[in-house]
């Protein structure tokens, strides 16, 4: 199913987690977040008071107010959690976040949530249109089990009510 956006990616060195859905994107599941679509863009959620710039400094930007940093590789350090931002033609497309066990995870748009064994599976570079192009940052922060803290957001995060 995803072999024309997606040609490196097998039944070996992937596999679909979850039904698909709308309810959050990649963003907002590389930082453990379920409840939301986080975006540069109007139609998003975005930390108040910062820039919507649609590029890949922005998103940098983002991650940096969470804790995390750049780093030269996507290799597994332990102690650390990874994500791999991806983009076609300089503008932001994905992000994927690596796991305690060393693969990687990705919310793959509307579609499902996949483990896959590295960012590279995922990268098409820039020819095809609705592929996520090439990772052209690796950024991690200490892993200490908890997600990163979100900032307020801007349309803020929904508020659950249990009755």
């Amino acid at each position: 199913m995803f072999d024309q956006i997606f040609p490196n990616l097998t039944d070996r060195n992937s596999s679909a987690e979850s039904p698909q859905t709308t309810r959050y994107n990649c963003v907002a599941w590389a930082v453990h977040n379920d409840l939301m679509n986080i975006w540069p863009d109007a139609d998003n959620a975005w930390p108040i008071g910062m820039p919507r710039d649609e590029t890949v400094e922005g998103m940098v930007a983002f991650f940096k107010q969470l804790g995390f940093e750049e780093c030269p590789d996507s290799s597994f350090e332990s102690g650390f959690e990874k994500i791999a931002i991806y983009a076609r033609n300089s503008v932001p497309q994905h992000v994927a976040r690596q796991k305690s066990d060393g693969r990687w995870t990705s919310k793959l748009n509307v579609l499902a949530d996949i483990w896959h064994s590295s960012p590279d599976v995922l990268e098409c570079g820039d020819m095809i249109e609705n592929g996520y192009g090439s990772v052209v940052k690796i950024m991690r922060r200490q892993n200490d089990g908890r997600p990163p803290v979100l900032p307020p957001m801007h349309p803020p995060p929904p508020i659950i009510i249990r009755l």
